[in-house]
């Protein structure tokens, strides 16, 4: 990809788990805040961030575009993030290579 963005976050927050679940419920994405529909499969990230535990759900589509264009990010902000650093327009070989749902996400979002 073209464009990354790195944001500057500190190194405070740990990791302590990141998987992918299938949903056996609804679940909200936290970063597009679409609904996660049942039998879906997401992905859970847990942190502890200055002593605070937390969760974070995201759908695979959203994950696909934080992954490709932010090397460090705030949970919950990622598409407004992209927003302010993209570097121009995705090309058309870079959109591409998202699966059709990214596509969709990055149309929806951007």
């Amino acid at each position: 990809m073209e464009c990354s963005c790195d944001l500057g976050v500190d190194d405070y927050s740990e990791m302590i788990e990141s998987r992918t679940n299938k949903a056996r419920k609804e679940h909200k994405c936290d970063e597009c805040r679409d609904i996660i529909q049942i039998g879906e499969e997401y992905l859970v990230e847990k942190e502890v961030y200055e002593g605070d535990f937390s969760t974070h759900k995201t759908c695979l589509p959203c994950r696909e575009v934080r992954n490709a264009y932010l090397h460090s990010f705030f949970w919950g902000q990622i598409w407004d993030d992209l927003r302010e650093c993209m570097c121009g327009d995705i090309s058309m070989a870079d959109f591409e290579k998202f699966s059709t749902e990214a596509q969709q996400k990055i149309l929806e979002k951007l």
